[in-house]
């Protein structure tokens, strides 16, 4: 039975292929529709709001902060992902909290996360200039240490965040 504090989504598996049937179907009190559902997902309130923040603007920008070390091109570190942020200003409370969303919308295939595809003439000052970017930046270079490596130049990776069919699907659940 689907908790009263979250919505459910009946979809197909991440190939969009039917596996086994699930037995413990979702009703449609529960928010599902028609279909292959050999798979339920459950999605939270925060993780729904994410979604159709996701289906008003198709892609958004995203980021990781990456520590690299000037002594060993291939000394990379990944300190912080995924990163999304509402204001210059967010916390790093909320930064945390919101990369916790994204990473589960991903893990669930309802978003892709990718870091090696950035918005053409996409915006990131707002990740340039925010208060986490700034002391991660101010940490890195204090000379963090690990393994015997000092890494010591900060890097803000961009990257876009976009639905996957799957995130189309389950949107299309909720109505």
């Amino acid at each position: 039975m689907p908790d009263k504090n979250k919505n459910c989504c009946c979809s197909r598996g991440r190939d969009g292929s039917c596996g086994r049937q699930n037995k413990n179907q979702c009703s449609k009190s529960g928010g599902c529709s028609g279909g292959c559902r050999d798979r339920t997902l459950y999605i939270t309130g925060d993780e729904r709001e994410f979604l159709m923040k996701l289906a008003e603007i198709p892609f958004l920008p995203l980021a990781r902060f990456v520590m690299r070390s000037s002594g060993d091109d291939e000394a990379v570190s990944v300190t912080l992902a995924p990163v999304y942020l509402n204001s210059k200003n967010d916390s790093p409370d909320t930064v945390k909290k919101t990369g916790e969303i994204l990473q589960s919308l991903e893990d669930k295939y309802l978003i892709t996360l990718d870091y090696d595809l950035p918005l053409q003439n996409g915006d990131y000052s707002i990740y340039d200039e925010s208060r986490v970017y700034r002391e991660f930046c101010e940490s890195v270079r204090a000379g963090v240490s690990a393994d015997g490596i000092v890494y010591d130049l900060p890097v803000l990776q961009r990257g876009s965040m976009a639905l996957t069919t799957l995130g189309h699907d389950a949107l299309d659940s909720f109505e």
